[in-house]
């Protein structure tokens, strides 16, 4: 029990090396799991995983109390229901009065009083990939040096770790992965305007007007000619006279 546990009562002789097979033992878990055992004992959770390693070590080895209260024992738990027990809760409820006919159920009510549904609303950033967080990019850009630096590490430790680092990093060394973050939401707001401009506008088969200009023409033609003849008529007529 952790409220009886004293320390580690080795022999001084094999003190130290009980001690760094201990420590061997913690350093093969992951920073999250490490986090949580320092919540359990009450001691700080920050700090790499070394640092968290050794805190632990120090203090299975000389516990000392945090100061806070000891939580209160829970209560009883509730009993399983009993056959027995059903069937008196059975007979209880068909002692009750029926609801009155006409008024429908809460439920029921609910039910009536939304709107139907029409058709859904087209997605026109389906396919758009959405632009990562600045916290995401700086994760993205330090993991592969942080993970050369702890093989050991899973990745899943690493982010985790990055990500809690972001949140007490300068604003100037922030910058960088916001104005990254920033043009790449104008990049993907782009794209979505272009996508919903193309299926606002849709495209349109006409005949080809060749044939209809080609009947213009000779139309003109034919009345040309008719005015020609007309005139050389008039003419002869005029000779004649």
């Amino acid at each position: 029990h952790i409220r009886d546990f004293s320390g580690y009562a080795f022999p001084a002789d094999a003190r130290e090396a009980e001690l760094e097979k201990r420590s061997a033992s913690l350093t093969k878990k992951g920073l999250v799991e490490l986090k949580a055992m320092a919540e359990v004992v009450c001691i700080e959770r920050s700090g790499t995983k070394a640092e968290l390693t050794q805190r632990l070590i120090d203090f299975f080895d000389k516990p000392s109390g945090s100061g806070k209260p000891v939580p209160a024992p829970a209560g009883k738990r509730k009993r399983a229901a009993t056959p027995a027990t059903k069937k008196a809760k059975a007979k209880t409820a068909k002692g009750k009065p029926a609801a009155k006919a006409g008024k429908a159920s809460p439920a029921k009510k609910k039910a009536k009083a939304s709107p139907a549904k029409g058709k859904p609303a087209v997605d026109h950033a389906a396919g758009i990939k959405k632009p990562p967080a600045a916290v995401e990019l700086y994760v993205k850009a330090r993991l592969p040096s942080l993970k050369e630096k702890n093989p050991e590490v899973s990745d899943k430790d690493l982010s985790s770790h990055l990500r809690d680092k972001w949140k007490g990093l300068a604003a100037d060394k922030k910058a960088k992965y916001e104005e990254e973050h920033q043009d790449l939401v104008q990049q993907y707001e782009t794209e979505v305007a272009a996508a919903k401009a193309k299926a606002a506008k849709p495209t349109i088969v006409d005949e080809d007007d060749s044939d209809d200009d080609e009947g213009v023409v000779g139309d003109e033609e034919e009345a040309e000619e008719e005015e020609e003849a007309e005139a050389e008529e008039e003419e002869e007529e005029e000779e004649e006279e």
